[in-house]
């Protein structure tokens, strides 16, 4: 199968502590639905740490095909892993 085209943007403030993001995809759904639409926001509680929530497939509300969303998680990168990974005492 063909890739499909992707459109998106970013939007990052108070010092890429909270970042916006819409992206459009899936232009050519069946059933007459509309191109597939999100909103996202995320904020950074600390480098590790976020919240998030958004709006999905808003453009096909009327077909009761949108939701909204809440989450958290949690990033790690490699420097991260490589320090847990280093504290973890070995039998010998």
């Amino acid at each position: 199968a063909a890739a499909g085209v992707r459109a998106g943007v970013d939007y990052v403030a108070l010092k890429d502590r909270l970042r916006f993001s819409a992206d459009l995809w899936d232009f050519n759904r069946p059933d007459d639905f509309s191109a597939h639409a999100k909103l996202t926001g995320r904020y950074y509680l600390s480098p590790s740490v976020f919240v998030t929530a958004g709006w999905d497939d808003f453009l096909n509300r009327k077909r009761d095909a949108d939701s909204v969303f809440f989450g958290a998680g949690l990033r790690w990168s490699d420097d991260d892993i490589k320090y847990l990974l280093g504290s973890i005492p070995l039998k010998r």
